[in-house]
């Protein structure tokens, strides 16, 4: 045995169909007004076109201004690095150097070692006038001459 055959479908309710657009009216076609929209048309494009070029000009000429002020900015940044340095002074003669006395050169060292210091630089010919070694000469005089 077969299946049962599923019921048809009803039949279709008639579907309203919309009548046509109606036509709708154009104006008559009067020459002098198109003529004259169009000659508006020209002159709004004329005026659009006239403004556009107005403004990149003025763009131009800002650009080139600030051009102009960058140049010469740069320009004095140049000049006032190109400016030529002031001589230095001449240098100043070196002092003369001050000769160190005895006492200065060996004050550096300790108790023990400073009389060693002072006769080794008193046995030199230039330090012979020194204050330190005139005292130890007059001393070494006095001691081998059993001088007070």
């Amino acid at each position: 045995m077969s299946p049962p055959a599923a019921p048809a479908p009803p039949p279709a309710a008639p579907q309203a169909v919309a009548p046509p657009p109606a036509p709708v009216a154009t104006p008559p076609v009067d020459p002098a007004a198109q003529q004259a929209a169009r000659e508006r048309a020209a002159k709004a494009k004329a005026d659009r076109e006239a403004k556009a070029k107005q403004l990149a000009e003025q763009r131009d000429q800002e650009a080139a201004r600030l051009r102009a002020e960058q140049d010469a900015a740069r320009k004095r940044a140049e000049q006032a690095a190109a400016v030529k340095p002031v001589p230095a002074p001449a240098p100043a003669p070196a002092p003369v150097a001050q000769r160190q006395t005895v006492n200065d050169i060996c004050s550096g060292t300790n108790l023990l070692l400073r009389g060693v210091c002072e006769q080794r630089e008193c046995g030199r010919a230039d330090n012979a006038r020194d204050a330190t070694c005139v005292k130890l000469k007059e001393a070494e005089q006095r001691r081998l001459f059993n001088q007070p």
